[in-house]
């Protein structure tokens, strides 16, 4: 329905509208483990604006863009196309885009060795939480994943209680199931081994019969150190 929906946009001429459900449906394959194509719908969003002027619509779909390159390790490039839909976002007074559009460039700046990119994942969530903005949620989440990679295990632990409680204020799921599968190493880390297993056992369970998570790796990897330990 969405993939028709983008296409009567592009023939009606909004093309806004129909870059913004190239995003939506990228996103909603992506979250089926159908990555190739899930950015060949990003690419076709970035095209249908590429000749378009700045906009809440094309920082939008830059902003998106750069979040699913980052989730594939494509951090140089999920830089670029951050920053631009940052820069945009500032030009437009855009705040809730500014502060996602941080978080990616932060975790990207991290993830090659720039922990400069801590900041700019600080100063995303406290734009985030000004605005009272769900985007507080996820940086928190993006924040402690990479004090976790750093060894600040104590402080990391603490952001996923916050991200969960921002999550929860907003009902957002999408955060909320991303944190079941980080629990699992919270879990591992603090020695809580039957917790760790219990939760494993259920997303490798959830994903054995039709619901695939992309935390059934971690699921697995999980129980796989616990077993052999």
């Amino acid at each position: 329905a969405l993939g028709e929906a983008a296409a009567e946009l592009v023939d009606d001429g909004d093309l806004e509208a129909a870059a913004e459900a190239e995003i939506m449906l990228g996103e909603l394959l992506w979250t089926r483990g159908e990555r190739d194509r899930a950015f060949d719908h990003f690419e076709s969003a970035k095209a249908l604006l590429a000749a378009e002027p700045p906009s809440r619509a094309k920082t939008y779909v830059l902003g998106n863009v750069a979040r699913f390159l980052a989730n594939v390790d494509e951090f140089e490039d999920a830089i670029r196309s951050g920053f631009a839909a940052f820069q945009m976002a500032e030009e437009l007074g855009l705040d809730e885009l500014r502060a996602h559009t941080l978080i990616t460039i932060g975790v990207s700046r991290v993830m090659i060795g720039d922990l400069g990119g801590l900041v700019d994942l600080e100063r995303g969530i406290e734009i985030a939480q000004a605005r009272s903005s769900p985007e507080a949620a996820r940086g928190y989440v993006d924040l402690a994943s990479m004090l976790a990679n750093l060894g600040d295990l104590a402080r990391a632990f603490e952001l996923y209680a916050k991200a969960r409680g921002e999550a929860e204020r907003f009902g957002d799921g999408r955060v909320l199931r991303w944190l079941a599968g980080e629990q699992l190493h919270e879990y591992y880390w603090r020695g809580l081994w039957d917790e760790a297993l219990g939760s494993a056992n259920a997303l490798v369970a959830e994903a054995e019969v039709g619901a695939p998570s992309l935390h059934e790796l971690d699921a697995r990897v999980v129980r796989a150190r616990i077993r052999l330990a």
